[in-house]
């Protein structure tokens, strides 16, 4: 993943890489300032530091099929948009 400028839009730097992250999609950054990035090709969730871009673990992976969006509902829990399940299911 890159990183960009919010105010012009310049490349400032890849951010974040490794873990197996494939066909990346949604994201999200949680709580606890890490970011979660879904992984389209292997269905899971990867979790990466939220300031150094270094790759933490598998987040999620059970149960999901294509997780294209991320979001943090109001109970605290991330919920994961499935493409190919045509569903919306906490994780």
């Amino acid at each position: 993943m890159r990183r960009y400028d919010g105010q012009t839009g310049a490349f400032l730097s890849n951010f974040a890489s490794g873990g197996g992250l494939n066909v990346p999609t949604g994201l999200a950054f949680g709580p606890d300032g890490n970011l979660l990035v879904g992984s389209f090709g292997t269905n899971d969730v990867k979790r990466y530091n939220g300031t150094t871009g270094a790759f933490l673990d598998t987040f999620a992976s059970s149960g999901l099929n294509g997780p294209i969006d991320l979001t943090f509902g109001p109970d605290g829990n991330l919920y994961v948009a499935n493409f190919l399940g045509s569903d919306i299911r906490p994780v």
